[in-house]
């Protein structure tokens, strides 16, 4: 692989990471409410994921939910409907004060639970993997060596990306000193990632 071709491909990964959908969310939620440390998990949650969807488009489950609509369109569901219960229980929280940070490996296993599960919510991110890496990919050289490549690119911007808004949470905190102000803002993420649901659910319909 060139470096050319390398580049290219970072910064389109890049970009594609940036736009905020319910794994931002997530994340800025998480680090505001519980802390810089608890929003890194997350976004190690989210990278995981990430390794999961390309492992899958990689070995041909993303080419087969793309073949059969159906399929995607019952995960899609599913998927939406995960987003919508945590969206839910954002606004119900409604400013209600967090647990005191704990250390403890539930807790740890919890948010890095969370931030795959809403990565894996959205199985159109195998579709993304498919149609991504083709662009890049030498057809006339070896393929491993190029995937040792690009796998880990694509998996260590993604990490990056979330640590921006693990990051951008972690500064909203300080604005969250008072109960009226944690409600507003529980129930202003809690409506996105409801919002977020709907937009999966109908996504690709005609």
């Amino acid at each position: 692989m060139t470096l050319d071709a390398w580049v290219s491909f970072a910064i389109l990964w890049f970009l594609l990471g940036l736009p905020v959908g319910p794994n931002a969310i997530v994340t800025m939620t998480t680090s505001a409410r519980d802390g810089l440390r608890a929003g890194l998990l997350t976004a190690t949650g989210i990278t995981l994921a990430g390794a999961l969807h390309g492992t899958f488009a990689l070995t041909g489950v993303g080419a087969l939910l793309s073949a059969v609509p159906d399929a995607l369109t019952i995960l899609k569901w599913l998927g939406g409907a995960y987003l919508a219960l945590i969206g839910i229980r954002l606004w119900r929280r409604g400013g209600r004060p967090v647990d005191p940070p704990s250390g403890s490996t539930p807790r740890i296993r919890s948010h890095v639970a969370r931030g795959m599960l809403v990565s894996l919510s959205n199985p159109q991110a195998i579709l993304t993997y498919l149609a991504v890496f083709p662009i890049v990919i030498n057809a006339n050289a070896p393929l491993a060596p190029q995937l040792m490549v690009l796998f880990p690119t694509a998996l260590g911007i993604v990490f990056a990306n979330y640590t921006m808004y693990a990051l951008f949470g972690a500064q909203v905190a300080h604005l969250l000193s008072s109960a009226r102000r944690r409600c507003w803002f529980d129930r202003g993420a809690g409506g996105l990632m409801v919002g977020s649901a709907v937009a999966l659910t109908i996504s690709g319909r005609s």
